[in-house]
């Protein structure tokens, strides 16, 4: 199945689902960030940057990295991080990673039926 979304420049972009070949960077980077909460990753604080009180950014920019990675993966990595940035606001995020994962479906079954995928 193909996917869109209507991204804030008014075109549409394909999101791709995630592939099996990708694995490794999958793994790597999803284990980084939060896929429920896009702002989460956009806030998180570096405890050790936050402690010093001199540093004025005190956030933690390896949440949001690993996300826009992911990002650039379910694009088809035919888009930099920068023009992800530009064209994609916090909202259509958890979209973008739905389709990615290929959660659609699973949700769906999940609600059918209580039983973990693998175990039916």
């Amino acid at each position: 199945m193909i996917h869109f979304i209507k991204c804030t420049d008014g075109k549409e972009r394909q999101i791709f689902p995630a592939k099996i070949k990708h694995k490794d960077r999958i793994r790597h980077f999803t284990t980084k960030f939060s896929a429920a909460a896009a702002i989460v990753n956009l806030m998180a604080v570096d405890n050790e940057k936050a402690a010093k009180l001199d540093d004025e950014n005190f956030f933690d920019e390896t949440p949001y990295n690993a996300m826009m990675e992911i990002l650039r993966l379910a694009f088809g990595e035919k888009y930099t991080v920068e023009q992800i940035e530009e064209f994609v606001d916090v909202e259509m995020i958890a979209e973008i990673l739905e389709v990615f994962y290929g959660m659609s479906g699973y949700k769906k079954k999940a609600t059918q039926n209580k039983e973990p995928i693998g175990m039916s």
